[in-house]
């Protein structure tokens, strides 16, 4: 079983369901848009109970962090170097009804793109 207390200052990974992103060609660009967090939807957390938990995003979750206008990344896995940023103006995040919403424009020359396309295209 694991001890909650343990989990802190440790890297948390949750899954999302392919289908709330696309990828498109937009002029010479690839644009990925959708949802990174979904609001009022439970999410399990370290595979839900019994030995993780469950989860609901409140929609005001995000307000103060993008009031405050940091430079954010859009990583592959929360790793490496990113695809798009906001400081760049390649990332733009927002608020709706439904959630966090993610607009990315990815060069096609990068190679962490063109790893990431096939699976993009199959919904992986």
């Amino acid at each position: 079983m694991v001890d909650r207390h343990q989990l802190r200052d440790s890297p948390e990974r949750r899954a999302i369901a392919s289908g709330q992103f696309e990828l498109r060609a937009v002029g010479g660009d690839l644009e990925l848009t959708g949802y990174a967090s979904v609001f009022n939807s439970a999410y399990d957390v370290l595979g839900g109970p019994p030995y993780g938990w469950r989860e609901i995003v409140d929609p005001h979750a995000f307000d103060v962090t993008l009031a405050a206008k940091p430079d954010l990344h859009l990583l592959i896995n929360h790793e490496g170097m990113p695809l798009a940023r906001t400081k760049s103006g390649t990332l733009k995040l927002a608020t709706d009804s439904t959630g966090l919403h993610v607009e990315a424009a990815l060069d096609p020359s990068d190679p962490d793109v063109q790893r990431l396309m096939p699976k993009m295209k199959r919904k992986d």
